[in-house]
């Protein structure tokens, strides 16, 4: 079990089988679909409460992931993903406005690379140390944004920043944002393994597009506690 209050994020290997993945993301995909203002990825509609999939979507995905956290996390949303470009600098701390809790969790369930085309390694996210600077009371009714218009401290430049990793990883990043952001950890995709980080935890995609990849599927489940949220 994992002390959330020690770990801010991490990779937990072999919860899901093939088989599990490719029946969920084959259902959940088939589900009706909306752009982002960006145009840059496409999501299925998303499981939640009052959904008529969201009792097997808890049972069937969330019941497994629950108990790996040593936090009563509860399933706010699943969403299915076909991201055509990489998401910028970001917090999932909006989800703040829809919530009867704290949000928690992000869960990243890994699926493919161009539709299986290219291998998952590929593929990765980045965690930085930084949390949105407006991740408090205040945000109840932000919009969300991947722009470059990221809510991070810029009073001053941090110690061994993320600027270094512009060219290989982060090409799709403001330079300038990079050097107020230091590294927490980098997750690599593989099918099976889970991805989780906190969601006040400023966090984006590499440049998968500078690896040869047009697109990359996943499954998101955002959560949330019931109580005031401390661990960070």
């Amino acid at each position: 079990m994992i002390d959330i209050k020690k770990e801010k994020s991490g990779i937990i290997q072999n919860i899901f089988s093939e088989s599990e993945l490719d029946f969920t993301s084959n259902l959940m995909s088939k589900l009706p679909s909306h752009k982002n203002k960006s145009n840059s990825s496409e999501w299925s509609k998303s499981i939640g409460q009052g959904h008529q999939l969201y009792s097997w979507f808890n049972k069937k995905i969330f019941s497994k992931l629950k108990p790996l956290f040593n936090k009563d996390i509860h399933l706010d949303f699943g969403a299915f993903c076909d991201e055509k470009r990489p998401f910028g600098i970001h917090s999932d701390y909006f989800h703040k406005k829809k919530r009867l809790g704290d949000p928690c969790l992000a869960i990243l369930l890994p699926l493919s690379l161009d539709n299986g085309d290219n291998p998952l390694s590929k593929s990765k996210t980045i965690i930085f140390n930084e949390q949105d600077k407006f991740a408090d009371e205040s945000v109840a009714d932000m919009e969300k944004t991947y722009t470059n218009s990221v809510n991070l401290d810029r009073s001053s430049i941090r110690e061994n920043n993320a600027e270094h990793l512009h060219d290989d990883l982060l090409g799709h990043c403001d330079k300038e944002d990079l050097k107020y952001l230091t590294v927490q950890n980098i997750l690599e995709w593989r099918k099976g393994d889970v991805c989780w980080w906190g969601e006040p935890f400023l966090h984006c995609s590499n440049n998968f597009p500078n690896q040869g990849v047009k697109s990359k599927q996943f499954i998101v489940i955002h959560t949330y506690t019931k109580e005031a949220n401390n661990f960070w």
